[in-house]
Order: C-alpha cells, then sequence, then structure tokens
C-alpha cells in the first residue's frame, strides 16, 4: 500500500512543523528545507524533546549559530517603535542566534541574554566578549528571581515558549505540565517589565492557540493556575497587560510567523506572585 500523504501542517507551534516529515530520517544528521531557510542538525524522534535543555546542550555543542523563524533585520521596522538607545532589554531563550549582536550593532546595547543551556551561554558569552553591556545568564524563564521587579524596557521572546510547548500535545487541549510553564514563565515576564513597556513574543503557533496562553485563558486544574486566577478580577488578564497581533513582515499567508505585542498596564492593577513563591 502506498503510505498515506501526510498533512502540511499537522502542529501549529514551529517545532512540530520542522520535524514533520522527518520521522524516516536517521537520527543523527538531517537537512531539511523550512520557509526558505536551512536547518542542519540532530532531528529528535519526538517534538516533546525540545522542550528539555538535554536536546539543547546536545545540539549547542555541535551547531554554532542557527536563526529560528526570522532575523533582527526580517522584524527590526516592526520592533523599533518599542526601542530607545538606552532601553534595557531581556532576551528570552537566547540559544546561538544572531539576532541580539545585529541588535546590538543597531545602537541598542543594553541586552541581557538568558538561556537555560550552560553550553550556548558560555559559547556565546566568550563569543561576545567584546560587547561590554551585553550580558549573557544561564537562566530558566519560570523563575528569574536574580532580576528585580519592574527593571526590563522591552523583553523578547523568539520561538522559545514554542520549545517550551512542544510537548504540550493536542493544540486544542493542552497538557496542564505545559500550561503551568507558559504560565510561570508568563507572571515572571510580567514581573520584571516595566509599567508601560513592551514585551513581544514571536511565533509560528496562531492565534486562536497562543492568545489563550498569554492571556491566561487556558483552564487547569494546576496549583500554580489556581493560585493567580484567585487574586484576578473576573474575565481580566492576569499578567497585566493587553495583546496585540501583527504578522511578521506584515504578510498575510497561514504560514507566516505572528508577533504578539503585549503592553503591561500601568499601576499594578493585578498583584502577581511569583512562580518561586507559588
Amino acid at each position: 500500500k502506498n503510505k498515506p500523504a501526510t498533512p502540511i501542517l499537522q502542529a501549529t507551534n514551529f517545532f512540530g512543523v520542522m520535524s514533520e516529515g522527518c520521522n524516516d530520517l536517521p537520527e543523527k544528521k538531517a537537512q531539511i528545507p523550512l520557509f526558505g531557510d536551512k536547518i542542519t542538525c540532530h532531528i529528535p524522534k519526538q517534538n516533546a524533546a525540545y522542550a528539555h535543555v538535554d536536546y539543547w546542550e546536545e545540539r549547542f555543542q555541535k551547531e554554532d549559530d542557527y536563526e529560528w523563524l526570522c532575523s533582527y533585520k526580517d522584524v527590526a521596522c516592526q520592533i523599533q517603535p518599542f526601542l530607545q538607545t538606552n532601553s534595557r532589554i531581556l532576551i528570552l531563550g537566547c540559544g546561538n542566534s544572531r539576532f541580539s549582536e545585529d541588535l546590538y550593532n543597531d545602537g541598542f546595547i543594553h541586552i541581557t541574554n538568558v538561556d537555560y543551556s550552560e553550553t550556548v551561554i558560555h559559547r556565546m558569552k566568550s563569543r561576545h566578549q567584546d560587547k561590554s553591556s551585553m550580558e549573557w545568564k544561564v537562566m530558566d524563564m519560570t523563575d528569574m528571581s536574580e532580576f528585580g521587579d519592574d527593571i526590563f524596557d522591552f523583553i523578547l521572546d523568539k520561538a522559545c515558549m514554542d520549545a517550551a510547548l512542544a510537548g504540550a500535545g493536542d493544540v486544542w487541549n493542552p497538557e496542564a505540565a505545559s500550561i503551568s510553564v507558559a504560565y510561570k514563565t508568563l507572571v515572571e515576564v510580567a514581573r520584571v517589565l516595566r509599567p508601560g513597556s513592551v514585551f513581544i513574543q514571536i511565533s509560528l503557533d496562531q492565534p486562536h492557540f497562543r492568545k489563550k496562553y498569554l492571556l491566561g485563558q487556558y483552564h487547569s486544574e494546576d496549583d500554580f493556575f489556581q493560585e493567580i486566577m484567585t487574586s484576578t478580577p473576573h474575565s481580566a488578564c492576569p499578567f497585566g497587560w493587553d495583546c496585540q497581533v501583527e504578522q511578521v513582515g506584515g504578510g498575510t499567508n497561514c504560514f507566516s510567523h505572528f508577533m504578539y505585542i503585549m503592553t503591561k498596564q500601568v499601576g499594578g492593577k493585578y498583584q502577581l506572585q511569583t512562580a518561586k513563591e507559588i
């Protein structure tokens, strides 16, 4: 029998798309085209591997750089209106991307990069040791207690939460553990982001699914979810921001990458507990 045709898109997140169609490839190196780009890496057997640090540690030991979803040049005109040369910037899940380097070279030099991979932070710190105002920290984005409250003017996540949610399962009914990881991350982002400032998330996840995470609309029996919702006014976003959506590059293609723009409300309307407290 002929093998049934594989649907073009079986998962709404970037990592599902990347590994889809590669199940017959050997687990060693494979090169596949994706949206006009190519990646040479170890393709895991299961998408859920992208949510585990062990996968990234192994990958970053062998890979010099890779740009997920889009480059700085692709989105510069969309993010620059939210930036000033003295903006204090946080990049979540920086990986080995050149995005921070390009941002720095464009005059936005006060950048803190975090990733939970010790390997990539060590390599990136060594690579950019000439950039004195750029910091590199080993850190899990669900616990950024090293940072004080309200200290960043701009926060960027480019495909980092996509990786964290790679094991979420059914996109219509994601696993409670994935919802918890997302919410712990977003509580921390809201805590360290200054009121009136912007958090941008770039993802392949379509708005119908991603906005439910970003606005705290997924229900879960998880204790963490219950804690943050008990102190949130009915129908309000527990993270204290609104959310707007643009397509990267202003495209209209259904396979476009999406830019989610969250602006933190001024006045501290909601009292959020940190992930560590919970």
